[in-house]
């Protein structure tokens, strides 16, 4: 073990603090461990820094060329170390390197998912933008959260869950050459977030200040919730460093701390994790409940579900009992989160289980209308039975039993009726009720038919021309059919018909007696499902 002065002490403390330097048990060369104590002990000296543990082949030269950014040399190294010129390295000697002699890059956070309301203001810009899940982060970048949420790695695989109704700017994304080594800063606004820090290496930083507290972490996790003037700490693993007004307190797992302002608070002991007596590894069924025993001194209960393996959060719920009722989630692998919230508001230590949503839809029982029931109306009810609890339906209408041509469908609704989404023209429709559950799982009913009648819209006519011994009748086309009849009467009520004829267009031509009086009229003509209507008569007569 190295041997400390009391001022090297003070120094090592405050150097832990900072940059969360680890000393790693290495085999030191006696040679190396002399530097190592003259120069923690130079006055002033509080740098972090970096050891390397000598490996065969190594030199000098190559750790520079290696480790070093292009402002150092392997000369420095030789003099920081305090060693001999043309001194041979042992295999598992140790060098100090200062850590801004390092090479240094650009570390991106990377978005993994985001939830409801999230926007990003890019360093240098002044206006925000919405965010998007797979973007990178980068120093001096803003998150805003309104009613959403967002999940971010960093280079060293720590995450980090930003809660609704935060803000976050991102200080420092740095990696250092191939050192392994990354510095990641952030800074909380307000609002609040909890992380997973990975297991870090010597020379790893992984901090998060907020308005009156700074978060020091190697490894860990823990909760922050923060405002202008105060900052609530709560640690679930390891050891968070917490900094406020020029002192230092290591806060271990299991409690919890309140800084307001300049004044840093009395550590609190977190109420331990509720316990459910089972959770099931797959659920089939919803809505599920989950129960367990009151914790004692508990106020209240947050709820979280988290979607895997992305680890967004689907779910956050305040609870006033020890009570949790799923419903209507979407298919797939959660991690169910639960603790309970002391009068104080310390959100306490944490209950996790991994569970599965696996919900099969049941097809849906037709029950109005029937087979190949008649309809005068465009849109008549559709009703089904449902059987089972918290599926979603919809209502498909097409015009062929095999659904691919399509003409009405209505949104996944807990409803177990429906009119069509839009009125049905005359003609032979099929219909069926698609279930939902577990958001993506889907079943059909059996398929019915039925029949809409209706009227066809009635013909006009709109021109009449003659030509020598010929008149010449126009009226509309109709979208229904293609097809009409045209009578000629002698009489205005057309009980004498003299004349009736079957066209494919718009129009006749006819030939006629000259100086005679007679009428027409004509009638579009469809299928079965068409009532129609002859236009009213006009008189036609050749000069």
């Amino acid at each position: 073990m190295l041997k400390r002065s009391s001022n090297v002490s003070s120094i090592l403390r405050r150097t832990v603090t900072a940059t969360l330097v680890a000393w790693a048990p290495l085999a030191l060369h006696p040679t190396l461990v002399q530097a190592a104590e003259a120069n923690l002990t130079q006055p002033g000296d509080t740098s972090s820094v970096w050891t390397y543990s000598v490996r065969p082949g190594d030199t000098l030269g190559s750790i520079a060329q290696t480790y070093l950014d292009s402002r150092r040399s392997w000369h420095q190294l030789l003099h920081y170390n305090r060693l001999q010129s043309g001194s041979e390295l042992q295999v598992g000697s140790v060098l100090r390197i200062p850590v801004d002699w390092l090479k240094q890059q650009p570390a991106s956070a990377h978005v993994q998912q985001t939830q409801g309301t999230v926007r990003v203001r890019r360093a240098r810009q002044s206006q925000f933008q919405p965010l998007k899940e797979g973007q990178t982060l980068e120093i001096g970048d803003e998150i805003q959260t309104g009613q959403g949420s967002v999940s971010i790695r960093f280079a060293d695989g720590s995450t980090l869950q930003l809660n609704e109704n935060s803000s976050l700017i991102f200080n420092t994304l740095t990696r250092y050459g191939n050192s392994g080594m990354v510095d990641t800063r952030t800074r909380l606004l307000n609002g609040s977030l909890s992380t997973e820090v990975k297991r870090q290496q010597q020379g790893d930083r992984y901090e998060i200040a907020t308005p009156s507290a700074i978060a020091a972490v190697r490894g860990t996790q823990f909760r922050l919730t923060a405002d202008a003037n105060s900052t609530r700490a709560e640690v679930t693993e390891g050891t968070v460093h917490l900094q406020a007004n020029n002192r230092t307190i290591p806060l271990a797992a299991g409690y919890g701390i309140n800084i307001s302002g300049t004044k840093m608070g009395t550590p609190v002991a977190l109420l331990p994790a509720p316990a459910p007596d089972k959770v099931p590894s797959k659920i089939t069924q919803l809505p599920w409940t989950l129960d367990w025993q009151p914790v004692p001194g508990a106020e209240h209960y947050i709820a979280e579900l988290y979607q895997q393996p992305a680890g967004t959060n689907a779910q956050t719920l305040r609870l006033g009992r020890a009570s949790w009722t799923f419903d209507q989630l979407t298919n797939g692998q959660y991690q169910l989160v639960l603790r309970a919230v002391d009068a104080k508001g310390f959100q306490g230590m944490d209950f996790k289980a991994d569970l599965e949503i696996d919900i099969r839809a049941k097809p849906a029982q037709p029950i109005i209308p029937a087979d190949q029931e008649n309809f005068e109306e465009s849109q008549p009810l559709f009703r089904w039975k449902l059987q089972q609890a918290g599926d979603l339906s919809r209502l498909e209408i097409a015009r062929d039993p095999e659904f691919e041509q399509l003409v009405s469908q209505t949104a996944f609704t807990p409803s177990t009726q429906a009119l069509p989404a839009q009125p049905l023209t005359p003609g032979r429709y099929f219909w069926r009720v698609t279930t939902l559950a577990g958001g993506n799982n889907m079943a059909q009913s059996p398929v019915r038919e039925v029949r809409i009648h209706g009227d066809m819209p009635k013909t006009k006519i709109i021109a009449i021309n003659y030509f020598q011994d010929r008149v010449k009748l126009f009226w509309n086309s109709l979208e229904e059919t293609n097809e009409f009849i045209v009578q000629i009467a002698s009489d205005p009520q057309f009980n004498d018909i003299l004349r009736e004829e079957r066209v494919s267009q718009p129009y006749v031509s006819i030939q006629l007696p000259e100086k005679i009086r007679y009428y027409a009229r004509v009638k579009g003509v469809a299928d079965e499902f068409f009532h129609s209507e002859f236009s009213d008569g006009r008189e036609i007569q050749l000069p």
